[in-house]
């Protein structure tokens, strides 16, 4: 495989999840697609990021990388409702409501 082939195959990826969150009605089906797609073809793209030589195995990741960072739930809105996400991909992740126990 090549990086075109690569490209290639993540470009219908990319079509799949595009098509997944256009059909979720919820969070939980959201939620769920990005799932299949993470345990699916985008594992596999991963898989054959050891194929590559060295000097393109940055640029494979980098694609691949691109297209999981597309697929995540918390960085697109949520279908049918408002056009902001539910937080930015760049925000901070809220701090733990809970302190972590001490070791005595």
């Amino acid at each position: 495989m090549d990086l075109k082939q690569l490209q290639e195959m993540l470009g219908r990826i990319e079509a799949e999840c595009e098509e997944a969150v256009k059909k979720a009605a919820s969070l939980d089906a959201l939620r769920s697609a990005e799932s299949k797609l993470a345990k699916g073809p985008l594992a596999d793209a991963m898989k054959t990021i050891k194929q590559f030589a060295a000097e393109q195995r940055g640029a494979a990741a980098k694609a691949i990388n691109r297209i999981k960072g597309r697929s995540r739930s918390d960085s697109r809105p949520l279908p049918s409702s408002s056009s902001e996400p539910m937080w930015p991909a760049n925000a901070a992740r809220p701090r733990r409501l809970t302190r972590p126990c001490r070791r005595q």
